[in-house]
């Protein structure tokens, strides 16, 4: 009897655990969901700021503007496993 009882308690708090497990999971599926409706609109900000500094003024501050764009696209690229270097061979 002490066996069954104990057999039962195991399998009640793992199937608690096995359900929080999967909240998390949705939970960080929809987080990373957000994040990529959320880089779109960013580049589209950012480019119509630069476009705009080229316009109407510092083309200096613009390239600034887009190298620090360029480096934290690569470094975002970079944390999800997205940036794969190219061979040395094509010098671009």
């Amino acid at each position: 009897m002490c066996v069954f009882l104990f057999y039962k308690l195991y399998k009640d708090a793992h199937k608690s655990y096995l359900l929080e497990q999967e909240k998390v999971i949705i939970q960080q599926e929809k987080l990373e969901n957000l994040k990529s409706k959320i880089a779109p609109h960013f580049l589209f900000n950012n480019l119509n700021k630069i476009r705009n500094e080229l316009l109407f003024n510092d083309p200096k501050d613009a390239a600034d503007k887009i190298v620090a764009m360029s480096d934290l696209l690569r470094s975002i690229l970079n944390k999800r496993g997205l940036l794969f270097p190219l061979p040395k061979k094509l010098n671009l």
